[in-house]
């Protein structure tokens, strides 16, 4: 799932009307909770707790967004140094584990 979640994530995002520079980031942001999701799930199974998580480095993912396409669906050009550096700057990038961290399913009626 975690290797997948970014081009689905990219993909829903344009296919909903959204930029591509938004596509870039939601699919960032949805790998890292994803990342988390899955840590979750292994320390459940009782998977040892390493330096680098119980997942350990999760490598790239072999099915990446294919950025080109969708940039066209958007009708945008592609700009990954652009979008990156926008994505760097969103609020959800600025804290690590945040006390309060900003997730739907944590929020008050």
């Amino acid at each position: 799932m975690i290797l997948r979640t970014e081009a689905v994530t990219a993909f829903a995002v344009i296919a909903a009307g959204g930029s591509a520079e938004t596509a870039y980031a939601a699919a960032g942001i949805a790998r890292m909770e994803m990342m988390g999701a899955g840590s979750d799930v292994a320390l459940a199974c009782n998977v040892l707790d390493g330096d680098d998580g119980p997942l350990g480095t999760v490598a790239a993912t072999p099915y990446p967004p294919d950025w080109s396409a969708l940039a066209s669906i958007a009708d945008e050009p592609v700009a990954l140094d652009q979008w990156h550096e926008a994505e760097r700057c969103l609020p959800y990038w600025s804290a690590i584990d945040p006390p309060e961290p900003p997730h739907p399913w944590d929020s008050a009626p």
